[in-house]
């Protein structure tokens, strides 16, 4: 019992430490020295037990998402935190402060959703030269967002999210939305939005 407790704590640690990137199953299993089945088997209770969330990726054609890598996320922040090592000033302090941050949104993202649009989806999206954290999908449309650990929002940090947004054609809405630290919302420039992550409502209803 001691030693499955200590197995999953450590499984823990190696989440927290990647918390907001692709599931690698064999490099955690690697670095907590067990082995991917039993890796895979505590992930799903993790899953389960509402601890964790997989984020799956966005495709036009939903049977190549089953090919395709999860995003992963711990699902409290303070756990999170806990994990690390980080209380207080350490949490904004820590080069992990963007994960944090991402984290944190995506957390925010999925109490609002399941309260004020329950039928919608939050997916990732990457490939070899395009990304961007979540696109929303809601009605048949997708919003896409991204997440920076930042007040000030500059045309560049909309990059990313631009390139997927070209590419998913007329089903992409504007504008494009980096979701910050922001006092107040405001336009970066046409179609693209800096957003207070604190007041999604205003922005995704």
């Amino acid at each position: 019992m001691f030693r499955r407790c200590g197995t999953l704590t450590a499984l823990c640690a190696a989440l927290a430490l990647r918390s907001g990137q692709l599931l690698n199953k064999s490099e955690i299993a690697k670095e907590t020295g067990i082995n991917s089945k039993t890796a895979d088997k505590w992930l799903n209770v993790l899953v389960a037990s509402n601890q964790v969330t997989l984020l799956e990726p966005w495709f036009a054609n939903p049977g190549k998402r089953l090919a395709k890598t999860p995003k992963f996320f711990l699902n409290d922040v303070g756990l999170l935190c806990f994990l690390l090592g980080l209380k207080g000033q350490a949490v904004t302090e820590s080069y992990l402060i963007g994960a944090i941050w991402e984290t944190f949104v995506f957390g925010e993202l999925r109490k609002y959703l399941s309260l004020a649009a329950p039928e919608a989806t939050i997916w990732h999206y990457r490939d070899q030269s395009r990304e961007t954290d979540f696109i929303i999908e809601k009605d048949g449309r997708l919003t896409l967002a991204e997440a920076k650990w930042k007040e000030l929002p500059t045309p560049r940090d909309f990059a990313q999210a631009l390139k997927v947004h070209e590419l998913l054609g007329p089903r992409a809405r504007w504008p494009v939305m980096v979701l910050c630290r922001t006092r107040q919302s405001f336009p970066v420039a046409e179609g693209l939005l800096a957003v207070n992550a604190f007041r999604l409502r205003e922005h995704l209803a």
